[in-house]
């Protein structure tokens, strides 16, 4: 049997912008709502593109791709900002804070989508919306609940920060019963055509 690690590609987010998440994660965590499960801060991140389950031997080659795709474009920045829920506020599943950015950034994510088309990675049929995931509501949890998850996050401070983007990083993603672990395989500079790391 191929064994095989479950990734996705991701802009890593700088300390400030962390920090100020690990504030609203924290507050969430604190308020008691039923049914919410928060993202821990030193996970959150821009995901780009999740490619779903990659063989291990094509691991090095997927990187290179992404290197390749990254490197054709420069730093970029960002804004994070603004609360939101999918699919919606009245009976949300995820909730998230936005982020903006210039076209470039759109170009990046297409860019590194169609660089791994050959590998078996779908383009994704719904327009992409940047956003960093906060909390999760899990299953079973009812409509009345999972507007006061809503409502907990709309009354916390906004966020809004400024911030650079100057790599992107491949990161496995395994699944646990007290959320995901994250491991970065490999993390490569926009603007540059070698990666920064082996992988």
């Amino acid at each position: 049997m191929v064994e095989t690690v479950r990734a996705f590609v991701a802009a890593e987010l700088q300390r400030d912008v962390m920090d100020e998440l690990g504030r609203v994660v924290s507050t969430l965590a604190g308020a008691g709502v039923r049914g919410l499960r928060v993202v821990r801060p030193e996970g959150a991140h821009l995901t780009l593109k999740f490619l779903g389950s990659v063989p291990e031997g094509e691991v090095g080659a997927v990187g290179r791709a992404v290197s390749a795709a990254a490197g054709r474009w420069g730093p970029l920045k960002l804004t994070v900002g603004g609360f939101g829920a999918y699919p919606g506020e009245h009976s949300p599943r995820v909730l998230w804070v936005g982020v903006s950015g210039p076209e470039a950034l759109f170009g990046l994510r297409a860019d590194i989508e169609e660089s791994l088309v050959s590998f078996g990675v779908q383009r994704d049929r719904r327009a992409w919306s940047p956003h960093i995931t906060l909390a999760r509501i899990r299953d079973g949890v009812g409509r009345l609940d999972r507007r006061r998850c809503w409502e907990t996050l709309a009354r916390l401070e906004p966020v809004f920060r400024r911030t650079m983007v100057s790599d992107v990083s491949l990161i496995s993603s395994e699944l646990a019963p007290g959320g995901a672990v994250y491991r970065t395989l490999g993390t490569f500079a926009m603007g540059r055509t070698a990666s920064e790391s082996a992988i």
